[in-house]
């Protein structure tokens, strides 16, 4: 079976990184936008996706992301359960970042990725070949 979820937007927070372990760890949510335009009010609605990232992708996001930056996650729907207090069953729903290249971010015509080890690019992406090929991307092309 195939659980695959691309989710792009907004931070709505700027990130907080919190140590677990030998490890860290994110969680935010991601106002996301809609393609459907409302007849009545001709408003977009927005989703407020929650999202956990760990590890690098987590000090990724919190060294180079702001709320102003457009974010590409790429991870899976992940659904947990718990007791809460009053001992009644919950649950927790959220993306979950694939570890490995799962954030990227999209901002001012430049595309970064988390799993370089050089300094961001300056507006650049692989093309179909794994070279490197212009992007020409501003934040009015977005629909966010």
């Amino acid at each position: 079976m195939l659980n695959q979820v691309l989710v792009a937007g907004h931070l709505t927070k700027e990130i907080v990184v919190e140590s677990v372990g030998n490890t860290c760890k994110t969680r935010f949510s991601l106002a996301s936008q809609r393609d459907y335009v409302d007849k009545k009010t001709n408003k977009r609605e927005t989703d407020f996706v929650p999202v956990v990232v760990w590890g690098q992708g987590a000090e990724y996001l919190r060294d180079h992301a702001n709320t102003k930056t457009v974010v590409l996650i790429k991870g899976r729907f992940t659904v947990e359960s718990y007791t809460d207090k009053n001992g009644n069953k919950a649950y927790s729903q959220y993306v979950l970042a694939d570890r490995y290249g799962g954030v990227e971010i999209l901002a001012n015509g430049v595309f970064e990725s988390s799993n370089n080890t050089a300094q961001p690019s300056t507006q650049s992406s692989f093309d179909d070949f794994g070279e490197y090929a212009d992007v020409d991307i501003s934040n009015e092309d977005l629909p966010y």
